[in-house]
């Protein structure tokens, strides 16, 4: 995912990478944890993975999606349909959300500390970005672990669909915070992602 980034941008490889984690979640699903979803479920799924393909249309206007990128990008893929099975398994198996979430993240931290060990103590690498970054940890860590508490209640597919709504809160911030065009393509993605909600709900 990493070097997906650095070749081709966040903007175009994210949507692309969660769009392709999003499908493959529905078999994964259905053969690791014996989840078959409804038919409205399953276009809502396909249609918020659509959404999210459609702001990576949108994104490569600015910047081509080279094969190297393409490649880095289909292999993030692939690993965040795994990692999204995975937790939701692991967080079943071990009936409590809170205790799960923060196993896991104390570890990520120790593999990225390790992996990041070239450029010193974490301490000393956040110096002077503790204002900037200690918010942004605080959101993602309470968004993992709703999204941990949602996999103790609901299919995984259709709450990992849900979660990558997060698209539109992002377009919106991108609108109405960082001044960027609102596009007809954002906007087209905006009105299948709501359209699509309703779906998971029925499904």
């Amino acid at each position: 995912m990493l070097r997906a980034y650095e070749l081709a941008g966040f903007a175009l490889v994210f949507p692309v990478m969660r769009a392709i984690g999003v499908m493959l979640v529905v078999p994964l699903a259905g053969w690791v944890a014996g989840e078959r979803l409804g038919t409205a479920a399953l276009a809502g799924v396909v249609a918020i993975a659509l959404a999210v393909g459609m702001l990576a249309l949108d994104a490569a206007r600015d910047r081509s999606l080279g094969l190297a990128a393409l490649g880095f990008t289909l292999l993030a893929g692939c690993g965040t349909a795994l990692y999204i099975l995975a937790d939701a398994q692991g967080v079943r198996a071990s009936g409590d959300a809170l205790a799960y979430g923060i196993v896991v993240s104390a570890t990520n931290a120790l593999a990225m500390c390790w992996r990041r060990r070239a450029d010193g103590p974490p301490w000393i690498q956040l110096r002077g970005y503790w204002l900037a970054s200690l918010p942004v940890a605080l959101a993602s860590m309470a968004s993992y672990l709703l999204i941990l508490w949602v996999w103790t209640r609901a299919p995984i597919a259709p709450a990992a669909a849900l979660r990558d709504t997060s698209a539109v809160f992002a377009i919106l911030i991108a609108v109405f915070v960082l001044k960027e065009r609102l596009t007809n393509v954002r906007i087209a993605a905006l009105v299948v992602t709501v359209a699509a909600i309703p779906l998971l709900r029925l499904g």
